[in-house]
């Protein structure tokens, strides 16, 4: 896999040096891997790149990632996502795209991507890859981030007519 050099991503200047490997993830991430999105997104990782709805994109080369402070804004963007192809879940798995919680990582099985806390926040980075440079949206620091903490984490519950997963928050108190 040929790593994309991004131009809005930055390094972190308090992690490791060596290849940036990882992304930061705060709040509500949405990460596809760039093969994919240069197989399936219009214009690849750079149309990607440009059409980030937000300043929050970020990528390592191995993966591209842009943030959401709500569910409901994650999911008008993975809905965009799957009109041009892309799965979200195939067999109980994230499939082309993964959403990764700040606090409780990953909410389904994904083959191809693993979440880490390191001191003070949360990463994502490709399966086999080793942690380097943690890269972040421009002008991130993590003097600059702020833990949000919340009651819930999210999940999915499939839409009554659908049948498509939806993005929503579930309290952790709750009991299934």
């Amino acid at each position: 896999m040929e790593p994309y050099a991004g131009t809005r991503g930055t390094a972190s200047t308090y992690a490791p040096k060596g290849p940036p490997v990882s992304v930061v993830c705060e709040c509500i991430s949405v990460i596809v891997r760039c093969d994919v999105l240069n197989a399936k997104y219009p214009g690849g990782v750079a149309g990607f790149e440009a059409d980030a709805p937000n300043d929050t994109y970020c990528s390592d080369g191995l993966i591209g990632r842009v943030g959401f402070m709500t569910p409901w804004q994650a999911d008008l963007f993975i809905e965009r996502l799957c009109g041009f192809g892309f799965a979200l879940v195939r067999d109980g798995e994230y499939a082309d795209i993964a959403l990764v919680d700040q606090h409780a990582g990953l909410a389904r099985p994904c083959w191809w991507l693993e979440t880490a806390q390191i001191p003070g926040i949360r990463i994502a980075t490709l399966v086999g890859q080793s942690v380097g440079r943690v890269m972040a949206p421009p002008g991130w620091t993590r003097d600059r981030a702020k833990p949000v903490h919340l009651p819930e984490t999210l999940d999915f519950v499939a839409d009554t007519e659908s049948g498509r997963p939806v993005l929503v928050w579930r309290s952790l108190d709750a009991e299934n």
